[in-house]
């Protein structure tokens, strides 16, 4: 469940197989984002983001179908990133978006950049955060892959997210439980997942609803987005970018957003030294100042 601003309206969009998606459009007076969630996040994952910028633009989001308060696509397995992009194109026509700056963050940046593949002339500039063109897997935990004797976690993890499903009846409420569980947010900030920067009342706040999950889709949508490429497009991109990315991320490592940065032409990038795969709720004010300096020099100019 995503909290409630007197700002923010919630509406039911009808996806083109009939989903039932649940939309967000938080009132601005200027030109629009759309916010392109991390897997398993919801728009709570921006709020920093959507009060900074909030008095200047219209904000619009979803959640991913199954997951939060969008409806269970039939089948379940219906969750591959074109399949996303599909309901992003559905919420953006119901609200009468029609050319958006696109903000992705983690799985959010594969579906900003099949956004553009789809349709480019949708896209008014790209604000990618921690995450990768594609195939995220094969390069994420790439030390811990390397520790392990392994090529990529990718190979590893592949054939065991399908046997993950036959846990999920079981998984799915245990997890549920352990999320009333005050002490389990400030323990995975000590894992080395966060930085000791890390909005933590949030970070509890968002462990919480991720922990109430439906796990079969999160899971299929996980399968889904590890097989997802978009690499073969990033040269095609001919709007303002910026890739952001944090300096001891371990899911999307510096190394793969420099690489995509590297191949979109014209495309800045900003490293934060301490930030890990969470930025947007560790070092929002570094964050949106960036944004913000970006905007006015590349893409509202005059």
């Amino acid at each position: 469940m995503t909290t409630q601003r007197a700002d923010q309206r919630e509406v039911r969009v009808a996806a083109a197989d009939g989903t039932d998606l649940c939309a967000y459009d938080v009132d601005g007076p200027g030109e629009p984002f759309c916010l392109a969630n991390g897997l398993g996040g919801n728009l709570d994952a921006w709020r920093h983001v959507v009060d900074h910028f909030r008095p200047q633009h219209r904000i619009i989001s979803w959640d991913y179908r199954g997951l939060y308060g969008s409806g269970k696509p039939v089948p379940p397995q219906r969750v591959a990133i074109t399949d996303q992009v599909d309901d992003m194109l559905r919420v953006m026509d119901a609200l009468g978006v029609e050319r958006p700056v696109v903000f992705g963050w983690s799985m959010g940046v594969q579906v900003a950049l099949e956004l553009y593949r789809r349709a480019p002339d949708r896209c008014r500039a790209l604000v990618l955060v921690g995450g990768a063109a594609g195939v995220p897997l094969d390069t994420a935990f790439g030390a811990l892959s390397g520790r392990l004797g392994i090529q990529s976690l990718g190979g590893f993890l592949r054939p065991l997210l399908s046997q993950l499903h036959a846990l999920e009846p079981w998984f799915g409420p245990v997890q549920a439980r352990l999320a009333v569980l005050a002490p389990f947010a400030a323990w995975l900030k000590h894992t080395g997942l966060f930085s000791p920067q890390v909005d933590e009342a949030l970070l509890r706040e968002l462990a919480g609803g991720f922990l109430r999950l439906d796990y079969d889709v999160y899971l299929a949508t996980m399968k889904a987005l590890a097989e997802h490429d978009a690499r073969d497009m990033l040269e095609t991109i001919a709007v303002p970018t910026l890739v952001i990315v944090g300096d001891r991320d371990v899911m999307t490592p510096p190394a793969v957003s420099e690489s995509m940065a590297s191949t979109i032409p014209g495309a800045e990038l900003l490293t934060v030294r301490g930030g890990t795969h969470y930025l947007p709720i560790e070092y929002p004010e570094l964050l949106n100042l960036r944004v913000a300096k970006f905007l006015r020099q590349r893409v509202f100019v005059g």
